[in-house]
């Protein structure tokens, strides 16, 4: 794995309020959590976490470092490495707890302290700007949209480097849908899961079968040993469409 000084992407700091964030009161890190927030404007999204007191301790916009820079003021100053690549927007400390999945499940984390009932204190969360998903207001959470090949790029850099330096395995790089099934939709369908597999960042299953048409007899035992659980039984596989089988999700429910 590549080293902090060797990423070939920008890593910007912009703090959010302390009201974003708190503590992990020991908690380890298990899992990364991946998502995307549909408001349109940049500053919007950063406006909207202040507002609402949520966050994610990395935000990857569809900008270079370069737009980035001129659109918020705190980094006006700042000397860019990699003008022409998509910086990580860093909001939240690794070390500390960011408030980005709320209620939510998955497997055995929730018998890790602090995680009984929602996995912040023991996960990390990158969203990933997408304008427009969900209408760009919430009112279609089925509204997905396409991520670019500049996030694409250093998404795929960032994840490694997490992963790495936290020592997170394959199977918990999950989708906020995974993890807040019938609650949650995002990153979607359209996310570049394909190409996290293929850089060994995350599992696909061999079969993308399971769609709302035809079902395997071992459907929900399948889907339980996953580590997906909540929602109903329809709910559960539309999850494990949007994170592990997106052309079963596409063909059935996209349109």
């Amino acid at each position: 794995m590549k080293g902090y000084n060797q990423l070939q992407f920008d890593i910007l700091k912009l703090p959010l309020p302390s009201n974003c964030y708190s503590s992990r009161e020991g908690a380890e890190i298990k899992a990364l959590i991946v998502h995307c927030v549909g408001v349109p404007e940049l500053q919007g999204v950063i406006n909207v976490f202040k507002e609402y007191g949520v966050s994610a301790h990395y935000l990857v916009p569809q900008l270079t470092a370069a737009e980035v820079k001129e659109i918020i003021p705190e980094f006006k100053e700042i000397e860019l490495k990699f003008p022409d690549r998509a910086p990580a927007i860093q909001l939240v400390e690794d070390s500390d707890k960011a408030f980005h999945v709320g209620i939510s499940a998955f497997g055995n984390l929730n018998e890790n302290p602090g995680c009984e009932k929602g996995l912040n204190a023991c996960t990390l969360g990158i969203e990933f700007h997408a304008p427009w998903y969900g209408n760009g207001d919430g009112s279609d959470w089925y509204k997905f949209v396409n991520y670019t090949d500049l996030q694409k790029q250093t998404g795929i850099e960032l994840i490694a480097y997490l992963m790495s330096k936290h020592n997170i395995p394959k199977e918990l790089l999950l989708a906020h849908s995974t993890i807040s099934i019938g609650r949650k939709t995002d990153p979607g369908p359209l996310f570049f899961w394909k190409e996290l597999a293929e850089a060994n960042l995350c599992i696909l299953p061999k079969s993308d079968e399971i769609s709302s048409k035809v079902l395997p007899e071992d459907a929900e035992a399948m889907l339980v040993s996953m580590g997906l659980t909540g929602g109903t039984f329809e709910q559960r596989v539309l999850a494990y469409q949007m994170q592990y089988a997106p052309d079963a999700y596409s063909e059935s429910r996209i349109v």
